[in-house]
């Protein structure tokens, strides 16, 4: 396993983790508000709830990321691997703690689970989130998604055939090029 670490915002270092990291995804996702969870887990997650999760953490199946500041893990990404066949894909679930976010450390989370995630079987990375998270669907956006309202959720997928994010324009055009 690969565990080497990137530099994703100033001081702000990840990794992938591994069964040594369990308590401290665990205390990371316990520390998470109820609305904080409710996006994570896009349910009311409970205490037993998180701690289930955590525990059942396939470390060989999966891909997990963390983020670190000062040692302290403040942002996790979690790619499972879910479903069966061609339907076979990994589901990615992200959050970052409240004081960590808008430095891009999100992003950096998921640009490195979608990487690692499209170079693995089944090569398809699927997050689904709630149409209200309005962080999530930027991050999406921001690596080339193009996230789309499936069944109440926004889902935003990676790889072969999936949406992509249409090329954007950086300054809208000179009126005065001739372009002829």
């Amino acid at each position: 396993m690969n565990t080497g670490t990137t530099v994703a915002a100033a001081g702000t270092s990840t990794q992938r983790l591994g069964p040594q990291h369990r308590e401290q995804l665990l205390q990371h996702l316990l520390s998470l508000d109820a609305e904080d969870r409710g996006r994570r887990f896009m349910l009311s997650a409970s205490d037993g709830y998180v701690q289930r999760y955590a525990t059942g953490i396939d470390f060989d199946r999966g891909i997990v990321m963390g983020a670190f500041v000062g040692g302290q893990l403040c942002g996790v990404a979690h790619a499972a691997l879910d479903g069966d066949g061609a339907d076979a894909h990994f589901e990615v679930g992200l959050s970052v703690a409240r004081s960590d976010r808008r430095r891009g450390v999100g992003r950096k989370l998921l640009r490195e689970c979608v990487a690692r995630g499209l170079q693995d079987a089944p090569r398809r990375v699927v997050v689904r989130y709630q149409p209200g998270n309005a962080a999530m669907g930027a991050t999406a956006r921001s690596l080339d998604s193009a996230p789309q309202l499936d069944a109440g959720e926004m889902r935003a997928e990676f790889g072969p055939g999936a949406p992509q994010r249409p090329p954007t324009v950086d300054a809208p055009p000179d009126p005065h090029a001739t372009g002829r």
